[in-house]
């Protein structure tokens, strides 16, 4: 029976890519083609009144599609058609099966194995899933879902379909994906209904699957979208079932339309947006904002509002954000030395500022300075030194261009009052 089995798992892929390889192969390649269909021909009456035939061909097809489920009865069709053997599967919506002893035809109601049609190899989710491969596919038995892999796809038994409504900005469906792996089934959550709830990137750089048997949604890394572990965030009911929480060991996502998200979203405003801010709580109590664009982190300690900084060691955001100069410049961040230093090597005041597009408006009161947050930047120092009157910048060529084009944009007619001189001047 094994090698039955094998004889039609041959028949099955040459007829399958046979059309498209031929044309592009030598002489000799189609000669052995020819002599294969001869060999199909003269054997296939044999093979239709064989015994155990149905059993080797049942193998054969549970290799090429997991998801079969034989009723372990084969027949020939008709005597008209004494090639074709029929069958039926069984689960609750029963399919058709044909094979063509003759040309190798594979048929699940009435429809051969094949790749997927473009609209879904083109789909954004399905590139972010299975990248640039054409999945081998046939049709799903499971209600809703319309095709189903062969062969299963990082260890998973995959049904695939498209469906739900058109987004406004891509005007294509949904791509609905059912996945089972050792008996745990998952179904592949639409991203957008998760917008405006979370920070972009648990939206953007995630994949979310809807764990059956956890109850829960498993936040995926888009790089490796098919592994599930206990260190992924996942997002679960709260005990009375009326709100869901994401978590991921001890730690707690607070969503970004929560009070405490939205205090400390107006706190580090000048350096990031708020949907791009992770406010995470402990066990602990302590609370943990992360700007993974910036590489910047800060902790809120219980009992205190200092906001410590990870990276400048000594240093808490500042509550007085003025510092004598750049007049008019929303878009930075002043931080202070958390105990009193009698150091002249240590800042007392240290301002953060974004690279980033500079641009300017002219208001009735003072020029404006915004920089753009639109990608992954680089962070610029600049100590406030008040003994000299001066900004210090981290000694690059970058940050010191920058500084002087800023000291430029902010200049008014009135010196500053941290360097006693304009900032065209202080430029």
């Amino acid at each position: 029976m094994e090698k039955a089995c094998l004889y039609f798992q041959c028949a099955i892929y040459i007829q399958e890519y046979s059309e498209s390889l031929l044309s592009s192969l030598d002489a000799p390649i189609g000669r052995l083609h020819a002599r294969w269909q001869r060999t199909l021909h003269h054997c296939y009456r044999y093979l239709a009144t064989a015994d155990n035939v149905g059993a080797a061909l049942d193998h054969a097809i549970l290799a090429l599609w997991p998801a079969y489920r034989s009723s372990g009865l084969w027949a020939v069709l008709s005597d008209e058609h004494d090639h074709w053997l029929t069958s039926t599967t069984v689960s609750p919506n029963s399919q058709s099966v044909h094979f063509s002893l003759v040309t190798g035809e594979f048929l699940v109601d009435g429809v051969p194995l094949d790749h997927l049609p473009a609209e879904y190899l083109q789909h954004p989710t399905y590139q972010t899933l299975f990248g640039r491969l054409s999945l081998d596919i046939m049709l799903s038995s499971i209600p809703g879902m319309q095709y189903s892999c062969t062969a299963c796809y990082a260890g998973h038994k995959v049904h695939v379909s498209l469906g739900g409504s058109r987004t406004s900005a891509a005007s294509t469906l949904d791509l609905l994906v059912h996945a089972s792996q050792n008996q745990t089934k998952y179904d592949l959550f639409p991203s957008g209904h998760l917008r405006g709830s979370f920070p972009r990137s648990f939206i953007e750089k995630h994949v979310h699957w809807y764990n059956h048997d956890e109850d829960c949604v498993e936040f995926c890394d888009s790089r490796t979208p098919w592994h599930h572990a206990t260190s992924n965030w996942k997002l679960r009911r709260s005990q009375n079932g009326r709100e869901w929480s994401l978590h991921r060991d001890e730690d707690i996502l607070i969503g970004i339309n929560k009070e405490w998200s939205l205090l400390l979203a107006r706190i580090l405003e000048p350096l990031e947006d708020r949907d791009w801010i992770h406010v995470t709580q402990r066990n602990s109590n302590a609370i943990f904002i992360d700007l993974p664009r910036t590489g910047l982190e800060f902790t809120l300690v219980p009992g205190t509002s200092a906001m410590v900084s990870k990276q400048y060691r000594g240093m808490v955001i500042d509550s007085l954000q003025s510092i004598g100069s750049l007049i008019g410049m929303r878009d930075k961040l002043v931080l202070r030395a958390s105990q009193s230093l009698d150091s002249c090597l240590t800042p007392r005041r240290r301002v953060l500022v974004m690279d980033g597009n500079v641009s300017h408006v002219a208001t009735a009161e003072h020029v404006q300075i915004r920089i753009a947050k639109d990608s992954d930047r680089k962070v610029h120092t600049y100590d406030v030194d008040e003994k000299l009157g001066r900004l210090v910048s981290n000694g690059s060529l970058q940050s010191k261009l920058l500084l002087a084009y800023l000291h430029a944009l902010t200049s008014f007619c009135l010196p500053d009052p941290l360097t006693g001189r304009t900032g065209t001047e202080e430029a």
